[in-house]
């Protein structure tokens, strides 16, 4: 399944939106994606259910199953998504 250009730059804008980052970066200036931002799980979650929304809305996800479509998401959230804040992880003791 292919996403089109103008789809890929909708979710990158949502992701950076969460953020408070400007979309497109800044001319000449990169994200660092692993230093850019983060997010809580919450917040990830919040945006795995929007991103369901929005594929589930688009002609190439609309006659596929929502499992099949939560799969895609979830890689999508995996590849693209920001580190989860450091206050989220478990404490070992």
């Amino acid at each position: 399944m292919k996403l089109t250009k103008k789809q890929f730059a909708k979710i990158e804008e949502e992701l950076c939106r969460r953020v408070n980052l400007p979309y497109p970066p800044p001319e000449g200036k990169p994200y660092d994606v692993t230093q850019a931002a983060t997010w809580t799980e919450a917040e990830e979650a919040d945006f795995k259910a929007w991103l369901m929304k929005y594929l589930l809305a688009t002609p190439a996800f609309k006659r596929m199953s929502k499992g099949y479509v939560e799969n895609w998401a979830g890689w999508i959230v995996f590849d693209l998504g920001w580190r989860i804040s450091d206050g989220e992880f478990c404490q070992k003791k």
